[in-house]
């Protein structure tokens, strides 16, 4: 089963010397492991799946297990529900039949009959720093074993973890980080041409936006230098505001270059 394997799964502290799996970094809630919409995986959703009631609280809970979960969160918000009756009740004796003149009607029931999604939620325990750490080793390490090993021909998977904007961003930058560099100097050595041919060597104004290129560049390299002297973490889309404030400064730069 998928929910076993992915609570088994295992990492290492930073020492190697102890490993965490799910029931020893999860947040504990009654003495027990939280896991949102845990009802899907009860027994008693896999008995009513096929004719899985509507309820209108939106609360499914076994009663058995304890397990529990909105509706508009596992099934998503755009599951749908139809009306069914009951089948009514085959006489085989026609006398009876006959005899019985009293007709009972139909029960209507509401059932769900389209679930576009199922949805779980893993709740991990980040009250420290050091719990915070293996909680995010060990999403990575399962998102890692759902995106690589993980094979199914019956259902698709969607997984999402608390890094995983900061991941994919990161992986992006590592990727085409090169190019950037090379499309930005690119740019830059354009502008600072193409100004500065608007005057003679003394006179041209293509020198200030060279100097403003230059203290962009090296307060860009002091900010990113301080923050990795002091181990500063910092989130990846953060490093954007970089760039928008080097696109703010240079609108400004250009338009004092104007108006000198």
């Amino acid at each position: 089963m998928l929910d076993q394997q992915i609570q088994s799964i295992r990492i290492n502290n930073s020492d190697n010397t102890k490993q965490y799996n799910y029931s020893s970094l999860c947040e504990i809630i009654n003495h027990a492991c939280v896991i949102d919409g845990n009802y899907l995986l009860s027994n008693r959703f896999r008995q009513d799946a096929l004719n899985l009631k509507y309820i209108p609280s939106g609360i499914y809970f076994d009663s058995l297990t304890g397990a529990n979960g909105v509706g508009a969160f596992i099934f998503g918000k755009d599951y749908q529900v139809i009306n069914t009756t009951s089948p009514g009740v085959d006489y085989d004796d026609e006398e009876e039949e006959e005899e019985d003149s009293v007709t009972t009607p139909a029960v209507v029931t509401e059932i769900i009959s389209y679930i576009p999604i199922f949805r779980l939620r893993y709740s991990l325990n980040v009250s420290n720093d050091q719990m915070r750490s293996l909680s995010i080793n060990w999403e990575r390490e399962i998102l890692r074993y759902l995106n690589e090993k993980f094979q199914s021909k019956l259902i698709t998977l969607s997984a999402s973890t608390s890094t995983s904007i900061t991941d994919t961003i990161s992986k992006q930058a590592h990727t085409e980080g090169p190019f950037m560099a090379i499309m930005l100097l690119i740019f830059f050595i354009f502008v600072c041409f193409f100004i500065s041919i608007q005057g003679n060597s003394h006179t041209s104004v293509g020198y200030l936006s060279l100097c403003g290129i230059i203290s962009l560049a090296l307060s860009s390299g002091a900010t990113f230098g301080l923050l990795s002297i002091f181990r500063i973490q910092i989130i990846e889309p953060m490093t954007l505001i970089v760039f928008v404030i080097a696109s703010k400064f240079k609108i400004y730069l250009y338009q004092s270059e104007i108006q000198i």
